[in-house]
């Protein structure tokens, strides 16, 4: 049941990401799994992460700052930056493979 699952969710994340990145050559003879494996990496996931990585050390950054000296500016900065975090978790997510799910990071999150 599980691999099902894992196999229908993949297909998902697959079709997802073909819709983001662009219809595929289809005149190619040959697929070419692992170069859509490298494409889904390069262009979904590692982007996608360092945005993560980014709005979060933003907002971490508001927050430090907010903490310091509270006023309404630095509020308003950290609601951004929460909202920023928020929307960028949202893009990985799905992505339940790889560096998040060591040591069980993504239900930390």
């Amino acid at each position: 049941m599980r691999k099902a699952a894992m196999s229908a969710w993949m297909m998902g994340v697959a079709c997802g990401a073909t819709l983001m990145l662009g219809v595929p050559d289809v005149t190619a003879v040959e697929a070419d799994p692992a170069g859509v494996a490298r494409s889904l990496v390069d262009n979904y996931v590692l982007p996608r992460h360092q945005a993560l990585a980014e709005a979060t050390a933003r907002f971490e950054e508001a927050t430090r700052a907010f903490c310091t000296a509270p006023d309404e500016v630095g509020l308003a900065a950290v609601d951004a930056g929460f909202s920023d975090s928020v929307d960028a978790w949202l893009a990985v997510e799905p992505l339940q493979f790889g560096p998040i799910e060591l040591l069980m990071r993504s239900p930390r999150m």
